[in-house]
């Protein structure tokens, strides 16, 4: 899973109104679909071929598939999966990109520090402790293919604490670069942050909404 890693300063330029290509099989018996976060394994013809879940699952695809978004081969890709289930066979039916990042220093933010609002759809650590999952709206003023401003995501290392009961807690901000786009219409963007580099016993992580600040703690597991 080290290959995911090295993609991190490509996802983290991700231009949120790209379009979220989505994978479809078209018909397909596979009556119940799942959902699932996962760090999927891209093939040296840039298909996926497994998957391996944030609950700590590895998902075998009865047919490996290809998504346009994908644009290197031999790596890892993190992706929220769309799946069915039948008989121990796995098909993908659809696939959305999800954004990486790790917690970075303050001096990496070249015009400091920018918390415009999100809208914050909801937040938790996947199970396995990797990340710390966000699944967010923003507000664009993209309806068409027409040419815009880009908005940039990222993590920013703030104070690191110490607990009266020793323990040590590492805060964390949502960066967000709302970078002039209007606010017309809403977009879902997904956005896993990278729990490796983290060494203390909790996170605190706080992101500003429409709603106002919002702030929530997380143990970190080993």
């Amino acid at each position: 899973m080290k290959h995911i890693f090295s993609l991190l300063p490509f996802f983290l330029l991700f231009l949120c109104s790209c379009e979220q290509e989505t994978y479809d099989t078209g018909n397909s018996s596979y009556s119940r679909m799942t959902a699932e976060f996962a760090d999927a394994h891209v093939r040296d013809d840039k298909l996926v071929d497994y998957v391996l879940t944030d609950d700590g699952d590895s998902l075998i695809m009865e047919r490996p598939f290809g998504i346009g978004w994908i644009e290197k081969a031999d790596t890892t890709y993190r992706m929220l999966l769309y799946y069915g289930r039948e008989d121990n066979k796995i098909e993908a039916m659809a696939a959305a990109p999800v954004l990486v990042t790790p917690p970075m220093e303050r001096d990496r933010f070249k015009k400091g520090i920018i918390s415009d609002p999100v809208i914050m759809r909801s937040l938790w650590m996947s199970k396995n402790g990797k990340y710390i999952n966000l699944h967010l709206q923003v507000m664009t003023g993209r309806s068409g293919e027409e040419k815009e401003n880009v908005q940039v995501f990222g993590c920013v290392r703030d104070t690191l604490l110490t607990a009266e009961d020793g323990s040590q807690v590492q805060g964390l901000c949502l960066h967000h670069e709302q970078n002039g786009q209007p606010e017309y219409y809403s977009r879902e963007v997904f956005l896993s942050i990278s729990m490796k580099s983290i060494q203390t016993d909790r996170v605190v992580i706080r992101l500003n909404t429409y709603d106002g600040w919002r702030e929530k703690t997380f143990s970190i597991v080993r």
